[in-house]
């Protein structure tokens, strides 16, 4: 037990206390003593201190790292698939100009017929020759299928034309304008 100054709350004298009660001895006030029970409680505690300003300011720098990084990588992948994309189509492109170059060289010279070969079969055959002319053909041979009996009611019916011995063709196809053409009508 830890004894202080004590005084009479009366009369303000000094006490000394023997008892769980007493009396001041100057002015007679009685007083009861309570002893007062102090808990300790012993803890292991372990505080931190932190300073926003700090975390906040490092969380600052770790997004804007990120954020480099993250824009790293989309400057690296636009730059891989851009050289992908030239890598494909320079191969590509330049392999389909040479192909329609070699088209052209290819067909340096050659004349397209500008119709199917059907749409030419039950025409008047002078139509169907003029129309090749018309096209570049010089080479037409004519071929009567000599059916001039009274039964026949198309004459000069286109049956079947042919150009350098093929008898179906259609309009982008080339030929050379000296290639025999046969127009076999009725």
């Amino acid at each position: 037990m830890r004894i202080r100054d004590i005084r009479c709350p009366s009369c303000g004298a000094r006490l000394h206390i023997d008892e769980d009660i007493m009396f001041c001895q100057y002015c007679g006030s009685e007083l009861e003593v309570v002893e007062k029970k102090q808990i300790t409680i012993n803890r292991n505690s372990y505080s931190r201190y932190t300073n926003d300003a700090d975390v906040i300011r490092a969380q600052k720098e770790y997004d804007v790292a990120m954020s480099d990084e993250k824009q790293q990588n989309k400057k690296r992948i636009t730059t891989i698939v851009t050289l992908l994309i030239i890598f494909i189509l320079l191969p590509v492109l330049t392999l389909g100009s040479c192909s329609i170059y070699n088209s052209r060289q290819r067909n340096l010279g050659k004349i397209q017929v500008g119709c199917y070969s059907d749409e030419l079969e039950g025409e008047s055959y002078h139509t169907a020759v003029e129309q090749l002319k018309a096209s570049g053909f010089t080479n037409i041979e004519l071929v009567d299928l000599n059916d001039d009996g009274w039964f026949n009611q198309r004459k000069d019916e286109v049956k079947s034309v042919s150009i350098g011995g093929k008898t179906n063709f259609n309009p982008k196809k080339w030929f050379y304008p000296d290639e025999k053409v046969v127009i076999s009508y009725y």
